[in-house]
């Protein structure tokens, strides 16, 4: 049944009739409650919410546990997490659909590489389908892993507990989260979320952009479905017998309205804001949030064996060499960093004082000929000095460094000037010193601060490493080894009871 209505949703030709996908703002199929708790309107508005006694919050009559707040965003605070989607999350250390495919180099972002105005931003644009945040998921044994954890941003995890403890869930914890971007031909797939550890927890669905039909059914495939439209800034919360419920998502509508944009005037778009726009005018961004351990877990669960502990080596190990590589790596672009950096004071000292005696020189010469501006721009047709580029690999850091050359022979088309030849020529040398120091200084200040970039990603990742993955390994080693060593005291017990209720036994034949 539910692959029936998602098939259905899904047509293009011929389009569904939505009359029967549910409308919260004027369908008898759902009934309005109350929030459960009161907060702060500094901690709200700081997370660009409105007050919680304007919240409209709804619970349905067909679905139990499915619970619908509609729109508590402002427009600003839509704007402020459509850019956080775009500019922030599809960094590193989160997990992207892309990283498999190598698209990006290591000092890049999506967000860096897409914003500009050429050919691979607009082939990368779309490819972008997901980024994972906190306990990523594994999307083929659809399990959760101590080694694929990292940390959920602190506002987005406080928003998220915000949704919970209003709906009366005062334990959540946000301990995952998954941004999915979609495109207006996308869907997601009918499924159930069922990787967590407790599934008695909320799982929290945010929207923004475009407009989604989220077709909901029941826990078995064959359950009939329900379909309810979500617009920008629309939260779902999965909660009750609707956690464990088949949900997807098979069609995107172009929105109602830019409710995003309702209150700024198109003159005061700051730059981040107005290529955020352009992007989420034709697409939709959706943020899941889930916890993903029962109350007072700290870790998931692990069968203590042998082999795990065999593998924690393992792991232990690989993590700790990685850590040294990174460290060196770090190390070796520290040290081209401060040798850049020397390099940049010394070339703008010369710099200064290129410029100073060739500003010195064009007075001289204007004193000793006149005014030449016209002379020059009628014998001036091609360009002698050019430019071309070639890359320095450091560590695995490919820096550019350009090269100035001349083209061609020089000419002396200015020499028909009636005086100041000798003060021409000294003119003419002293700039082409001056643009050859210019190219020499872009190389460095581009190297500069494309290693400033690399080197606070690399650190990002020997932190997380040290302080993070290498320790947690070590807590999982060391209950391994403490599990291990209690199930070898309990057998060595029972296997010495054995044996002392033989030699009783013996005795008494």
């Amino acid at each position: 049944m539910f692959k029936d209505y998602f098939k259905y949703y899904k047509s293009r030709n011929p389009p569904p009739n939505l009359e029967n996908v549910i409308d919260v703002n004027k369908s008898i199929k759902v009934k309005q409650v109350f929030a459960k708790c009161a907060l702060t309107n500094s901690k709200l508005s700081h997370l660009g919410l409105i007050e919680i006694n304007s919240w409209r919050i709804y619970e349905f009559n067909e679905i139990p546990g499915l619970i619908f707040i509609k729109n508590p965003f402002t427009c600003a605070g839509q704007r402020h997490w459509i850019t956080k989607c775009l500019k922030d999350y599809p960094r590193k250390p989160n997990k992207l659909n892309i990283d498999a495919h190598s698209l990006l180099e290591d000092n890049e972002t999506w967000w860096d590489i897409c914003t500009k105005n050429n050919e691979r931003a607009s082939g990368l644009i779309p490819k972008l389908r997901w980024a994972t945040m906190g306990y990523h998921h594994n999307w083929d044994t659809k399990n959760y892993s101590e080694d694929l954890r990292g940390e959920i941003p602190e506002d987005l995890a406080g928003m998220s507990k915000i949704f919970a403890q209003v709906l009366g869930f005062r334990n959540f914890n946000a301990e995952a989260a998954i941004i999915n971007y979609y495109c207006m031909n996308s869907t997601l797939a009918g499924h159930v979320d069922h990787s967590e550890v407790d599934i008695q927890a909320p799982l929290i669905s945010i929207s923004f952009g475009q407009t989604a039909v989220f077709l909901i059914g029941g826990p078995r495939p064959e359950d009939p479905a329900h379909a309810v439209f979500l617009r920008s800034g629309d939260v779902v919360v999965m909660t009750g017998q609707s956690r464990l419920n088949y949900h997807g998502v098979p069609k995107i509508l172009p929105a109602d309205s830019s409710t995003w944009d309702l209150d700024l005037d198109s003159n005061f778009f700051d730059d981040d804001w107005s290529k955020a726009r352009s992007f989420i005018n034709q697409k939709r961004i959706n943020i899941n949030v889930r916890q993903v351990l029962k109350p007072g877990q700290n870790r998931l669960p692990i069968f203590p064996s042998r082999g795990a502990q065999m593998l924690m080596k393992s792991r232990l190990a690989g993590a700790t060499k990685g850590h040294g590589l990174l460290k060196k790596k770090a190390d070796a672009l520290q040290m081209r960093f401060r040798m850049i950096l020397g390099k940049i004071i010394e070339t703008k000292t010369l710099m200064g004082e290129v410029m100073k005696e060739a500003a010195f020189s064009l007075a001289e010469a204007k004193f000793a000929t006149g005014d030449f501006n016209q002379v020059v721009l009628q014998n001036v047709t091609k360009a002698q000095i050019k430019i071309r580029s070639k890359k320095d690999n450091v560590a695995g850091v490919n820096l550019p460094v350009f090269e100035s050359y001349q083209d061609g022979t020089d000419t002396y088309e200015l020499a028909g000037l009636a005086r100041g030849g000798q003060q021409l020529a000294k003119l003419k040398k002293n700039y082409q010193k001056g643009v050859k120091l210019l190219v020499v200084l872009a190389s460095l200040q581009t190297s500069f601060v494309t290693l400033d970039e690399v080197i606070k990603i690399t650190n990002r990742r020997v932190n997380a490493i040290e302080h993070v993955i290498i320790p947690r390994i070590e807590r999982t080693l060391a209950y391994i080894i403490s599990e291990l060593d209690e199930l070898e005291r309990e057998e060595f017990y029972r296997l010495k009871k054995i044996q002392d209720k033989k030699k009783i036994i013996k005795a008494k034949i």
